[in-house]
């Protein structure tokens, strides 16, 4: 029998469950269930859920097949995953006139969700995962910025090593970044860190730039 309501969040018993690694989802983080003619979500959360752009948090809204659903605004809750519970929701094929006299084209709006769905998902995934430059370049007060204050620890207590934690930021950064900060969407986060990537290029080319001017001045002196 398919159930008519779904838990989502990280405990081991939600039928829709998210890693233990993703900390802004919560154990039980929401209810999705049906009244027999539509589907309704449930946040339950400390972190609400983005829908469609609009915050929800601690109440129930309606959603139906195309909605955009972001768990505590960071994780994609694709619809491919709520259909496998809920198929008596999905949408019937339709048919579109192509041109006058034709038989049509046919669409499937469930397939087109989904796919726009592992769209969304995948664009996080690659972003998530580049090389962050800001990060490498300007790691300290890139990552006060980005939600954690102990990179300043780091700088203070490893900047013996050289540059093995710039090396490390510039790889996992991207990722922190995503997880402990709250974003509005994935091209906000795009545009931030773009933004931290030319901070960090541009610094790093002012200090070679100096660095230069500081040892032609050392030359003529001792010429």
């Amino acid at each position: 029998m398919i159930p008519r309501e779904v838990t989502v969040g990280r405990a081991s018993d939600c039928d829709i469950l998210y890693s233990p690694n993703q900390v802004y989802v919560s154990n039980k983080h929401a209810l999705i269930y049906s009244n027999g003619e539509g589907l309704f979500y449930k946040d339950m959360s400390s972190n609400g859920t983005v829908i469609n752009g609009n915050m929800v948090h601690h109440r129930t809204v309606p959603i139906k097949i195309g909605d955009s659903i972001l768990i505590a605004n960071k994780y994609p809750l694709t619809w491919d995953k709520i259909l496998m519970y809920f198929p008596q929701v999905k949408q019937p094929t339709k048919i579109y006139p192509s041109s006058p006299g034709s038989t049509g084209t046919i669409i499937n709006p469930q397939t087109n969700v989904i796919k726009q769905d592992e769209k969304n998902t995948m664009k996080i995934e690659l972003e998530i995962n580049k090389f962050n430059w800001g990060a490498f370049f300007l790691y300290p007060l890139w990552g006060f910025a980005n939600g954690m204050w102990w990179t300043f620890l780091i700088a203070m207590f490893c900047w013996w090593t050289f540059l093995i934690p710039n090396i490390i930021f510039g790889i996992k950064g991207s990722k922190w970044a995503w997880e402990n900060k709250k974003w509005r969407d994935i091209n906000h986060f795009i545009t931030v860190q773009d933004s931290w990537k030319k901070w960090g290029i541009g610094v790093f080319l002012a200090n070679i730039f100096l660095t230069l001017i500081y040892f032609i001045i050392l030359s003529a002196l001792f010429m």
